[in-house]
């Protein structure tokens, strides 16, 4: 298996990750959980097309002044389950495809994050065919910008086959039926966001 394993005190003063591991196609697994990354504000393309990656731990990661998520994991195509109940998010502005291409990916639960100052959800969970567990309750979209659908377009696309999806708790009326959240069936026929509750507020 290859892997990646570096010393924390390597990485105590960077500002800046992105494209740290940027198309590193043969990595299978990482961990960076005891990494001191409290100073660093830009994510993006971090673990872009590190299609073997199989195995990441983001435990204890401290994210709290990260603004740029922007394709973080796009393209972890052999990435089964990934745990990002330590992200926090609440500096974030960009979670442009931040988990698409993550073919299979089946379950994700990011109902910790904090999305009020996300402004970009751009194919954010694109491609994830095999997701079949969803839940990002909590997300609040009142900040996503609606002046281009380049900061929104099908931002759900390709998640037809979820079992169980929780949408966000606040999605505008200016986005409603523009993000691709995709529909399924109740037991009637009718359309249904939510298996089993249903979370979100359209304002």
């Amino acid at each position: 298996a290859q892997g990646v394993k570096l010393n924390p005190e390597q990485v105590k003063n960077v500002e800046n990750t992105s494209y740290m591991f940027f198309n590193c196609g043969n990595l299978e697994n990482l961990d960076v959980k005891l990494w001191d990354v409290g100073n660093v504000k830009n994510f993006s393309y971090m673990f872009y097309e590190c299609r073997a990656l199989e195995d990441l731990n983001l435990d204890n990661l401290n994210t709290s002044i990260v603004t740029d998520f922007n394709m973080l994991f796009y393209n972890c195509k052999a990435l089964k389950k990934l745990d990002v109940s330590m992200l926090n998010t609440s500096s974030a502005t960009n979670f442009r495809s931040i988990f698409a291409g993550c073919e299979s990916l089946e379950y994700l639960d990011a109902s910790n994050f904090i999305t009020t100052g996300v402004s970009n959800i751009f194919y954010a969970f694109y491609d994830c065919p095999k997701l079949k567990y969803l839940d990002i309750s909590s997300w609040n979209l009142s900040s996503v910008d609606t002046s281009s659908n380049q900061n929104y377009k099908d931002a759900f696309t390709s998640t037809s086959n979820l079992l169980l999806l929780k949408t966000p708790k606040v999605v505008p009326s200016s986005l409603n039926g523009l993000i691709g959240i995709p529909t399924m069936k109740d037991s009637s026929g009718n359309d249904q966001h939510n298996l089993p509750v249903t979370n979100s507020s359209i304002t």
